[in-house]
């Protein structure tokens, strides 16, 4: 047995690393497309999300999509988002860093984020972390 397998052999290996980067890249499709179906599509129905880290998470589909909703609304009804750096899996937990593009009261903004997610073995997101704070919301000068 080599030095990695015994670091990660007794991670989960369900879904899969090409699923997790995957879950990444359609989760950022469908925020900055603004489809509030699609996104909650993706959480198990009693998922957990918690934004800020350290805040009230919404658990179930009916919270996670309400704080959609509105996060969206505020925005316009989409929220574009781009992958900053590779995804890190390890086993049925996955991180990947995002730049947010919003425009609150007309103020367009960037949103440096880090979402941290686990998933159950039919690859739906259980709970989901984001990582930001004040200092990572910056001024797009026009």
């Amino acid at each position: 047995m080599s030095r990695l397998e015994k670091i990660f052999g007794g991670l989960p290996d369900k879904p899969g690393a090409e699923h997790m980067r995957t879950l990444f890249d359609r989760y950022r499709a469908l925020m900055t497309k603004g489809d509030l179906d699609g996104i909650v599509a993706l959480f198990a129905p009693d998922a957990r999300w918690e934004e800020p880290v350290g805040t009230a998470p919404a658990i179930g589909h009916d919270a996670i999509r309400a704080r959609y909703k509105a996060a969206l609304d505020g925005s316009g009804g989409s929220i574009p988002v781009e992958a900053e750096g590779a995804v890190r899996i390890a086993g049925n937990r996955a991180l990947a860093t995002s730049i947010a593009r919003v425009a609150p009261d007309g103020h367009p903004l960037m949103v440096e984020s880090a979402n941290v997610i686990t998933c159950d073995e039919d690859g739906l997101i259980t709970e989901m972390l984001v990582y930001v704070g004040p200092t990572n919301f910056k001024p797009i000068k026009e």
